[in-house]
């Protein structure tokens, strides 16, 4: 982290999105994003577009902390940790995901719901990342008509979940 604490957001929605990244090429660099009220929707990144780029970030409170929908591919995101995620919540959210790095991901603090949620992807894969702490670390949940082709986890743990730390 290059001094994200120089560019923080506090959010004082309990519901909105914070980033919703629906055009391609976007790169985000060095950021603090928090809330000033405890979040019950809404995700801080919904990534809805190709070559999404997320550098440094520290996230907190979240109840979502990054949603991946329809038509995300080439996501790369490096060193982001999001910690104190509402109990209901989830850092990661999978819906969609095609050519997805996660390098030196860290989630922990707080009892969130999930860290890691794949529902439907192509290609994902998370290197020296870890989910540590929530009710289930890892879910691997695709729905009707949906599936998750490939994953893979280099390097890191799921540990100390209060319920699973791998769920499929």
């Amino acid at each position: 982290f290059d001094n994200y604490q120089n560019t923080n957001f506090v959010i004082t929605s309990a519901t909105s999105d914070v980033f919703n990244i629906s055009n391609g090429f976007v790169t985000l660099k060095n950021i603090h994003i928090a809330s000033s009220v405890p979040r019950t929707a809404g995700s801080y990144f919904n990534v809805t577009a190709s070559n999404f780029k997320l550098y440094g970030a520290y996230t907190s409170d979240a109840f979502i902390g990054m949603t991946l929908g329809t038509g995300s591919s080439i996501i790369d995101v490096k060193n982001w940790t999001s910690g104190s995620t509402v109990t209901a919540g989830t850092d990661l959210i999978v819906n969609d995901c095609l050519q997805c790095t996660f390098d030196t991901f860290f989630a922990a603090s707080g009892n969130a719901a999930a860290r890691i949620q794949l529902n439907a992807l192509g290609d994902i894969v998370f290197i020296n990342s870890s989910a540590l702490g929530a009710q289930e670390n890892v879910v691997i949940a695709p729905g009707t008509g949906q599936a998750v082709l490939s994953y893979n986890f280099v390097s890191g743990f799921f540990d100390q979940a209060t319920a699973t730390n791998l769920s499929i």
